[in-house]
Order: C-alpha cells, then sequence, then structure tokens
C-alpha cells in the first residue's frame, strides 16, 4: 500500500515553492476525458536506436531539451491561404523524448498505405481544399508543401534545422561528397519531422479543454525559467536570441506545448509498458554491449618527425645526403631536449610532422588507432612514463621523438557496478522500441498528399544550398 506522502498517480498538486503545477505534475494527470487506450495491438516491431537515451520514463525528472536546436521559420499557415485557422504545422516542436524515436526506417516506411475507408472516413481528409487536390494533379513536378494527414509541411520546415550545416558543407566537400551528404541529411530530418508529428498528432486528440487549460500555465513557468537561466531573466535578450533563430515568442511557446503534450501522451501510452529486466535478461544486455563499454588504455602524444627525405640537402642531393642531413637534424633537436628545451618549441623549429605547427602535439591515440608510418613512434609511446621522452626513432621513411604527454588507463565494465546503469539503459531501448513500433503504426495509417513523396523531397533538394555556391 502506497505510504500518504508518496504521489499517486493522477493527483495534481501545486508546487510548493511556486504555487504553480510542475511539469511533471501535468505528464502524470491522467486523460480526464476518456480512459487511456492502450496499444497492446502493436505490430511490425521496430528496431529502436539504442545508443540514445529518453528521459520520458516514470519517475525521471523531465528536462526539455535546449531551446534552440529545432527552430522554426514563421507563424503556422502565414500566407497561405485556407490554412491560416487550421491546425499549425509545426513539426521541428517536439521534446527530447521524440528523439528517441526516430530510429531508421526505410522512406517507404511513410508512404500511404491505409485503406479506403481509413481515407474516407478522415475528416480533416474530406474537408482537402483545391491548394492540396492540386498538388495530385502533377505527377513528377516538384511541390513545396506535403500534406500529412492534413497538417502542411513546408520546404523550409525541413531545410531551417539543416542549412547552416549544409551550407558549410557544400563549400568544405567535393560536389559528389556534398551530394551524398545533402540527400542523407534531407531524409533523415524529413523521418524525423515527419514522425515528431505524427506523434504530435496522436497525442492532441487526446487533450481536454482541462488539460489545455492546465498546459498554458506549464508553458509559461517554462519559458520563465527558460529566461532566467538563458538569458539572465532578460526578456529582450531572450527575444533576440529567438529573432536570430528565425523564432517568435509565440512559436516558441508553440514549441514548448507540443513537447509537454507529447511527454505526456508518452509517458501514459508507453511508460507504462516498459518493465525492469530479470537478471539473466541483464548479463545477456552486458554481454552484447561489453566491447563497446570496455575502453582502451590510450595516451597524449607529442611528436618531432623528420621524413629521410625532408628536402634538407641542397637541390639534386642524393637520397643518402638527405638522409644524413635529416639524421643531423634529428640529433640536433634531441640535444637541444637533453638540455632541457621546451619539447614545443624545439618541434615547431624541426619537425617536418603534421601537427609541427602546433608543436607536435597530437590527440589521444590507442593501439592500432594510427597509420602504419607512425605505429613505431606509437609503440614507443606506450613504453613511456607520463611525461618521458623517449631515444630517436629510425625507420625507412622517417626518425621520430616522441614524448609522452599524458596517459589515462583502459577501463574494463564491471557488471556489478554498472548495474543500476545497466537498467535504465535497458529501459531506454525498450521504451525506444515501443515508441518505434507506434511510430511504424501510425505511419501505415497517414495519409500523405502528394502520395509521391520523391516529389516534396526534391523541392527541398532544390531549395537547399549548392555546392560551390556561397549562401
Amino acid at each position: 500500500m502506497n505510504s500518504p506522502s508518496r504521489r499517486q498517480p493522477g493527483v495534481v498538486r501545486p508546487s510548493p515553492r511556486r504555487g504553480r503545477l510542475s511539469v511533471h505534475s501535468f505528464v502524470a494527470i491522467p486523460n480526464v476525458a476518456s480512459p487511456l487506450v492502450g496499444d497492446e495491438n502493436v505490430a511490425s516491431p521496430l528496431v529502436g536506436d539504442e545508443k540514445r537515451g529518453c528521459a520520458a520514463h516514470e519517475g525521471r525528472r523531465y528536462r526539455l531539451r535546449r531551446r534552440f536546436r529545432e527552430p522554426g521559420v514563421g507563424p503556422p499557415g502565414a500566407g497561405v491561404p485556407g490554412l491560416e485557422n487550421r491546425r499549425p504545422a509545426r513539426t521541428r516542436m517536439f521534446c527530447g523524448v521524440i528523439w528517441a524515436s526516430c530510429v531508421a526506417a526505410a522512406l517507404t516506411g511513410c508512404s500511404q498505405s491505409g485503406s479506403e475507408t481509413d481515407r474516407v472516413g478522415t475528416p480533416l481528409m474530406r474537408n482537402l481544399d483545391a491548394d492540396r487536390a492540386a498538388a495530385e494533379r502533377e505527377v513528377d513536378t516538384p511541390v513545396t508543401r506535403l500534406f500529412v494527414n492534413g497538417d502542411a509541411m513546408e520546404v523550409e520546415d525541413i531545410l531551417h534545422p539543416i542549412r547552416q550545416e549544409l551550407a558549410e558543407a557544400a563549400q568544405a566537400l567535393s560536389p559528389n561528397g556534398y551530394q551524398q551528404l545533402l540527400r542523407q541529411k534531407i531524409l533523415d530530418e524529413f523521418r524525423r519531422q515527419v514522425r515528431s508529428l505524427l506523434l504530435y498528432q496522436e497525442a492532441a486528440k487526446r487533450l481536454s479543454e482541462r488539460e489545455n487549460e492546465f498546459l498554458e500555465g506549464f508553458v509559461d513557468d517554462e519559458v520563465r525559467k527558460q529566461v532566467n537561466t538563458e538569458f539572465g531573466g532578460r526578456q529582450s535578450r531572450y527575444e533576440k536570441a529567438l529573432t536570430q533563430r528565425g523564432l517568435t515568442a509565440a512559436e516558441d511557446r508553440e514549441r514548448i506545448r507540443r513537447e509537454l503534450v507529447v511527454m505526456r501522451h508518452l509517458h501514459q501510452t508507453v511508460t507504462q509498458r516498459v518493465l525492469d529486466p530479470t537478471r539473466a535478461e541483464l548479463v545477456r544486455f552486458f554481454e552484447e554491449r561489453k566491447d563497446d563499454l570496455t575502453k582502451p588504455e590510450r595516451r597524449k602524444m607529442s611528436l618531432i618527425e623528420i621524413p629521410r627525405a625532408a628536402g634538407l640537402s641542397p637541390r639534386g642531393a642524393s637520397p643518402a645526403s638527405d638522409a644524413a642531413d635529416a639524421r643531423e637534424t634529428i640529433a640536433q633537436a634531441k640535444a637541444e631536449l637533453h638540455e632541457g628545451a621546451d619539447f614545443a618549441a624545439v618541434a615547431t623549429r624541426y619537425s617536418k610532422g603534421i601537427h609541427a605547427d602546433e608543436g607536435g602535439v597530437w590527440d589521444w591515440v590507442t593501439r592500432g588507432s594510427v597509420r602504419e608510418h607512425w605505429e613505431p613512434a606509437v609503440e614507443q609511446l606506450f613504453q613511456l612514463e607520463e611525461g618521458e621522452i623517449g631515444p630517436i626513432i629510425e625507420t625507412d621513411e622517417a626518425f621520430f621523438i616522441v614524448r609522452c604527454a599524458a596517459i589515462e588507463p583502459g577501463v574494463e565494465p564491471d557488471f556489478e557496478a554498472l548495474q543500476p546503469k545497466l537498467v535504465q539503459v535497458y529501459r531506454d531501448v525498450q521504451f525506444d522500441r515501443l515508441v518505434g513500433e507506434r511510430v511504424h503504426e501510425l505511419q501505415g495509417k497517414a495519409v500523405f498528399i502528394p502520395e509521391n513523396l520523391g516529389r516534396f523531397l526534391q523541392a527541398v533538394a532544390n531549395a537547399a544550398p549548392q555546392a560551390g555556391r556561397p549562401e
């Protein structure tokens, strides 16, 4: 029997600190309009992303993701005849738990597969306006607007969160390399936004008028908390940051609102179905991930490198002369180090290696993590104590002097010590799988206009930054 002091499911109490309802309280409110509907008849399991955790588990403190990771681009339905009073389509406004539900699925998984009865029986679809019907008249031409169960998704909705990354990649990659990246980024963002929209559509149907009233207070609290913690309590700074990211205050409120609605919906329909593992299941789970949990020893290396053909000899000199000059140079560097000279200064003066300008400083390395050319240097590195400088190494290609700058010991996973973390990860994976299954069902029933999603995706690609063209 529960202690009287413990929170009972569905009991909403004012926050003792502020006299308002907490976000966790809203998540725990049962649907007051109708009894909860379970999702027992889930079919077609969809494997979840096991490396992503999810914060929407019962008894955990919920935290919203960073505010500006998914910025918007304008008021929903702005400038679109017939859409001003329709349900908004801000598909990028969703909570951290939705990220966990964005599991890898084929693009065709988003295609329409509902029956004719499903399509005709949807009230929104009976009221399709001329704009949406016209989308089907052209078979191959790109379209800049896609409708998902009646909600519009614009080209810029997909591009805005990834535009900056694409613009940088367009300048840095070859045309072929950029086209591959562009295609993958657009598909990933499209899948993510479609799935988050489908979950929000389902969650919004369960929201009663009373819950909507509660929700406005929660949104006020979250906005106030964001202004105080991230912008020093300055509303002007908050609004300026929104403007820089293409958002308005109203759109940010809508994003927070959607986060809370979906979080509560998943808490009610999914979290309660997540079970703790038995010991046997946990041991098996641990063994399957043991390699990922193991951390090999790694060391930070500083390196002076003189190639045998470093161009130190006059032009036209023989390879033997080049090697002799290289040997003399490395010996001179070693002598200066022996006299107490700073390793970084000597490396900058003498080294011809790839990190010479940075004082020969490499990042962390492990055995087997470098190309064959540097393997002798790394092997020497793992024989040194921290701060020790090794002897001159001579290979067929170069001369090296190695310094061990730092050592990080390896870690072998211990099952007993990791049990609490393993249980949570096990529950996260289970949650991801259940959400993925539900999303898969929703995709199968969804109505997409146009049905050929490639037409919309082609319009997105056409509007994206192009290789070699400054944005």
